[in-house]
């Protein structure tokens, strides 16, 4: 137990050091960050606090007043910001909060005031970019398919004009098994597209029988 207690001890004191070097220390005692946090979203009826108001809320003390005067500066700085947002909350986008307005943008990928090391990740980021990509693609393959059909019934109508139904349906069928043919090796994206491509060749054939 002695050996115990001086453990906490030397980290108490460490801890007060850490604190004593900060020029903006808080004064949250030894509750922890996610759970003044929590007890600042029941506070707000389950809405989650901005980064700004636990930064406020942490170096206020219980008599109203702030830590020291280079916090009152920031403090002051936030909760002028703060007024002239009509958010309630700020979510977690940390990039242009009113935290990150004042105190700058985050570094090494950490957020700070919350006392957790959480991550940030570019994974919606680089999601999103994939889906505008794919959404380029269908568009693209949409026009492609327009085009097709608006070429195959100016060639099918000429077409008709010199070759005999029979012949004419050879004609079509012959062409459908050279395109398969020549784009088997192709990706997925383009082999279903002369799919759909020889799909259209097929069904104005019926329609022209």
């Amino acid at each position: 137990m002695p050996q115990l207690h001086w453990m906490f001890q030397e980290q108490s004191t460490k801890n007060k050091e850490n604190c004593s070097k900060s020029k903006e220390p808080h004064c949250t005692g030894t509750k922890s960050f996610p759970r003044l946090i929590h007890e600042m979203a029941e506070e707000s009826n389950g809405i989650q606090p901005s980064r700004a108001k636990v930064y406020v809320r942490t170096r206020t003390r219980k008599n109203g007043s702030i830590v020291n005067d280079n916090t009152a500066e920031v403090v002051e700085q936030m909760k002028q910001k703060m007024s002239e947002t009509t958010m309630e909350s700020e979510g977690t986008s940390w990039d242009n909060d009113v935290y990150a307005q004042v105190k700058g943008p985050e570094k090494r990928g950490y957020v700070r005031c919350m006392r957790t090391k959480i991550k940030r990740s570019n994974s919606c980021g680089s999601s999103c970019t994939q889906q505008r990509r794919k959404n380029d693609e269908v568009e693209t393959m949409k026009a492609e398919i327009c085009g097709l059909k608006t070429a195959l019934n100016h060639v099918l109508s000429i077409m008709k004009k010199r070759f005999p139904e029979d012949e004419l349906s050879n004609l079509i069928i012959g062409q459908v098994l050279i395109f398969t043919i020549y784009y088997s090796d192709f990706t997925n994206a383009h082999y279903n597209s002369v799919h759909t491509y020889a799909y259209i060749i097929l069904k104005l054939c019926f329609l022209t029988s």
